[in-house]
């Protein structure tokens, strides 16, 4: 399906394109957005936005099986949320000094919000399928129902990180993985200190570069940019002919002083 407005003149400041494929091979949708804007200083920049995704999740034996899979996660979800609730009234504020217990809640709670992304997805997109094919003359977009699957990948991504993370918990029995935890629990304050240092001179150092070469150098462009280039000297990727070129004094002064 695609949407165009034809109707454009001198007052036109954009044009936008929007159009999604499908392709029943893969079973995966594919969303694009074009943007072509006319700016008052004359010339068009344009922008690009183009979301994969699959939006049909059960459609296949496999894709089943992992929906049986996902049933299964939300009820031993459902049994955690009373076993947790149970600890909090039991300890009540002294339940959030563990920072396991902490750890389960944030999984507990992008499981959820997961399941509801899911829900969502599964009722919108069969309405917008069918949308498409019997009103074919108007354009049906898929761009926030791609939007939210975008955001269920990162959830389920962030949460399968943190269930990693806690293997360590179940690890206690191991003579040397529960000395590393006691290790990393009696430093922690310590290594907390050291990182708000590194971070307050880190962050000068970025706000310095983008103030020095921002205006010259494209990896000094923006604060985030400059963030980036300052984490990538640290692993040896650096460009010092570059800074050298933007200045010849203030350059080698900000590379030496920084590493």
């Amino acid at each position: 399906s695609s949407g165009i407005n034809a109707e454009y003149g001198r007052g036109t400041r954009a044009v936008i394109i929007d159009f999604t494929l499908y392709n029943a091979n893969i079973n995966m949708f594919c969303i694009v957005k074009l943007v072509a804007e006319f700016l008052p200083t004359g010339g068009i920049a344009t922008s690009h936005e183009i979301l994969v995704q699959k939006l049909l999740r059960y459609v296949s034996a496999k894709d089943n099986i992992l929906f049986g899979f996902e049933v299964a996660l939300i009820v031993f979800v459902v049994y955690y949320i009373v076993v947790e609730s149970v600890e909090l009234m039991v300890f009540r504020m002294n339940y959030f000094v563990q920072y396991w217990n902490v750890l389960d809640n944030i999984i507990i709670i992008k499981i959820l919000a997961g399941a509801a992304i899911s829900l969502y997805r599964s009722v919108t997109i069969n309405d917008l399928v069918t949308k498409s094919e019997t009103d074919q003359d108007t354009f049906t977009s898929f761009e926030t129902i791609a939007y939210y699957e975008s955001v269920y990948n990162d959830l389920a991504a962030l949460c399968l990180f943190f269930s990693w993370i806690k293997i360590f918990k179940y690890l206690k029995f191991n003579k040397t993985m529960r000395h590393f935890s006691t290790t990393l629990s009696r430093c922690s304050k310590d290594i907390l200190s050291f990182a708000v240092m590194f971070f307050i001179i880190f962050f000068a150092f970025a706000q310095l570069g983008l103030l020095l070469f921002g205006t010259i150098l494209r990896d000094f462009a923006t604060f985030h940019d400059s963030t980036y280039t300052l984490f990538r000297i640290i692993l040896g990727d650096f460009d010092f002919l570059a800074l050298e070129q933007a200045s010849t004094m203030l350059g080698p002064v900000f590379f030496i002083t920084y590493i």
